[in-house]
């Protein structure tokens, strides 16, 4: 059987999928690291989540926020570096040489779904159900912030601009600005 290797793109549940992950045993939790740092990642499944980049970028941002004092939202989101936007990242963590290398991509929006999925593919046969290590887990969730919906942080420039610079995920993955299924 091959090795299950979970990347965790910030700001995507993933502390909260790795501790699901570590209790379900047989998968390696890479963190925040990237594929290319992995010694034949070929032989290897290859996973991580995604989120809708609207929706990340307001996260991402009262995240930080909760360590040091930011600008307003659209100031701190046009400032942002391109190796630390949504695709920056998710160039870093998912590509090897230049190519999209992951053999699953599960949507934080439908996380249990996705989990599941993931289950089949694998043919694990996890030690818990997510629905189980939810209930049980909930109190400890760690990292999560907490704001109001990422559409109210939004205005049609900066909802073009985020359009633009994460354009490969939005299209990707299906991303629609306010859709109601991805928040």
């Amino acid at each position: 059987m091959k090795k299950l290797i979970f990347l965790h793109i910030p700001r995507t549940a993933g502390s909260y999928l790795s501790n699901y992950f570590g209790a379900c045993g047989g998968i390696y939790v890479h963190g925040h690291g990237s594929l290319s740092e992995i010694e034949g990642v070929e032989k290897h499944f290859n996973f991580a989540f995604i989120r809708n980049p609207w929706d990340w970028y307001v996260s991402k941002y009262h995240f930080e926020k909760t360590f040091k004092k930011l600008p307003s939202f659209k100031e701190y989101v046009m400032t942002l570096s391109e190796d630390a936007s949504l695709t920056g990242v998710f160039k870093k963590l998912c590509y090897k040489n230049g190519v999209y290398s992951l053999d699953y991509m599960g949507r934080f929006e439908d996380i249990e779904k996705s989990i599941r999925n993931l289950i089949t593919l694998c043919n694990l046969t996890p030690q818990i159900s997510y629905r189980d290590f939810c209930e049980m887990d909930n109190k400890n969730r760690v990292n999560s912030s907490k704001h109001n919906h990422y559409t109210g942080y939004y205005d049609e420039e900066l909802i073009t601009i985020i359009a633009e610079r994460d354009k490969e995920i939005i299209e990707r993955f299906n991303y629609i600005f306010g859709d109601e299924n991805d928040a």
